[in-house]
C-alpha cells in the first residue's frame, strides 16, 4: 500500500470505521504506532500514526506536497462486455496510466448488463492505493457508437481484417482514442461507420475484448515512454 485514501485526510485525527477499519487493522495488520500515508485527492498527502487500535484512532504526524505524474492521455473506448471482465480490467488500466476508459453499447453487446459504478470506483480507489496513482482512471458511459463518433471524431477502431497498426508512424498520435468492439465484433452497420478508421493489431491470434484493451494500453504506454 503506497497510501490510504480517506476523506478526512488533513484532520488532526481520523477515526476509522467499518470497511476502513477492517482494511487497515485486519487486512493490512496495522498495529499501535504504525505509520502510513493518507490521501484525499487533494494537493497534499499526510502521514498518520496509529494511537489506538481498538478505537481505530489515527493522529496526524506530517504533511507533504504530492508530485503527480503527467497524464498519459491514453483513451480507450470499449464496447460493453461482461461486467465481471470490466471489473478485472480496471486495475490494470489504472496501473498502466490510462487516462480515460469510455464504455458504450455496441450492436452485439448484451444490453441487459449494467456496470455498478460504485463498485468500479472502489476498485480504482484500491488500485490507486496500491500503485501510488493520485488521480484515478476516468470512467465514461456512452449510449452507442453514434455517440462515440460524435464526441471523438478522430477515434480509430480495432478490427481483425484491417491494415496493421503502426504506432511509430509519423502520422500516428499516441493520444488517439481507440475503439474496441465486443466479443462478437462490430456489426455490418458499425463497420460501415468505422470503415475509414479501422486498424488491426500485429498479433498472431484474435484477442478477447478485455485482452485487446490490455494490449493497447501496454502498446500505447510503451510508445509514450519510448520503449
Amino acid at each position: 500500500m503506497q497510501f490510504f485514501i480517506h476523506k478526512d485526510a488533513g484532520s488532526q485525527t481520523i477515526t476509522l470505521k467499518e470497511e476502513d477499519y477492517h482494511y487497515i487493522f485486519r487486512v493490512r495488520r496495522a498495529q499501535k504506532d504504525s505509520i502510513f500515508k493518507v490521501y484525499n485527492y487533494g494537493d497534499s498527502i499526510y502521514t498518520y500514526v496509529v494511537v489506538d487500535v481498538k478505537k481505530g484512532l489515527l493522529a496526524l504526524n506530517d504533511k507533504e506536497g504530492i508530485v503527480s505524474k503527467a497524464p498519459s492521455n491514453i483513451h480507450l473506448i470499449l464496447a460493453f462486455i461482461d461486467p465481471k471482465d470490466i471489473y478485472e480490467l480496471l486495475s490494470f488500466l489504472n496501473e498502466a496510466n490510462v487516462t480515460k476508459l469510455s464504455l458504450f453499447y455496441a450492436d452485439f453487446s448484451q444490453k441487459n448488463r449494467k456496470l455498478n459504478i460504485e463498485k468500479a470506483k472502489k476498485i480504482l480507489e484500491f488500485s490507486c492505493m496500491q500503485c501510488g496513482r493520485f488521480k484515478p482512471l476516468e470512467l465514461e458511459l456512452l449510449d452507442d457508437l453514434d455517440e462515440v463518433l460524435k464526441l471523438y471524431k478522430d477515434a480509430k477502431a480495432l478490427h481483425a481484417n484491417a491494415p496493421s497498426l503502426d504506432i511509430k508512424s509519423p502520422s500516428f498520435s499516441l493520444q488517439t482514442p481507440f475503439i474496441i468492439g465486443p466479443e462478437g465484433g462490430f456489426s455490418k452497420e458499425e463497420l460501415e461507420l468505422l470503415k475509414t478508421r479501422l486498424y488491426s493489431l500485429n498479433t498472431p491470434f484474435i484477442l478477447q475484448a478485455q485482452n485487446a484493451a490490455r494490449y493497447m494500453a501496454s502498446l500505447l504506454s510503451q510508445g509514450l515512454f519510448g520503449i
